[in-house]
């Protein structure tokens, strides 16, 4: 449980990392979300590697304890590795990485209350209760700033001028989009560019309230 909840924080520490040198690396006219950069580039993907196959250790360690197979392929830390660990061996192989799904791993931050609950941290119900609440906001924030990132990345791909409305936001000014969004303050400096991007804020804004 603790080193679940240590890798599902420095693979989180790890996507910013990346999103970071990301940003850094590329010229502000010229980024584009779908660029690949290789492991020489950016050697910390061979420890994100390496945690997903501690990932796909607890996956097979889970299908095999489960009780029902219908039920495992249907919770969240499943449909997390559906969209994590295939990408991650095959851009491992290739040596072509992509800003992805990786921020789809912190589903698993609610392990992190069951191991400060274990490590007798925090007591009481109404602790518990109280940090349980605060891992979910925290979770839907970030997971929703990464998907955020990536529908705005991708652009509208159905359309011929689609991926002219594509584009590479580093994933901290998604995340500040979507705080000061989600606090209907809205300062109006970055909005979404795609029409996928625009409906997400909809449901966002929508959920969130």
């Amino acid at each position: 449980l603790i080193i679940y909840s240590f890798c599902v924080v420095t693979s989180f520490v790890l996507y910013v990392r990346l999103d970071y040198y990301f940003y850094d690396d590329q010229i502000p006219s010229k980024r584009n979300f779908l660029s690949c950069f290789t492991a020489s580039q950016a050697p910390i993907v061979h420890a994100d590697f390496g945690i997903n196959i501690f990932y796909a250790v607890v996956f097979a360690i889970r299908l095999v304890a489960s009780n029902s197979t219908l039920s495992f392929w249907l919770t969240m830390d499943t449909m997390a590795d559906h969209v994590t660990l295939l990408p991650s061996l095959i851009m491992y192989i290739l040596n072509r990485h992509l800003l992805a799904f990786q921020y789809a791993r912190l589903v698993g931050l609610r392990f992190i209350v069951n191991t400060l609950i274990y490590c007798s941290i925090i007591r009481g119900e109404k602790y518990i209760r109280l940090f349980n609440l605060l891992i979910q906001i925290i979770s839907v924030w970030l997971i929703s700033a990464g998907f955020f990132q990536l529908i705005e990345g991708v652009g509208d791909f159905w359309l011929e001028e689609g991926l002219t409305s594509a584009g590479f936001i580093s994933f901290h000014d998604c995340f500040y989009f979507l705080l000061i969004t989600m606090s209907t303050v809205g300062y109006g400096d970055i909005s979404p560019r795609t029409i996928l991007g625009k409906f997400f804020i909809i449901l966002f804004v929508v959920v969130a309230l």
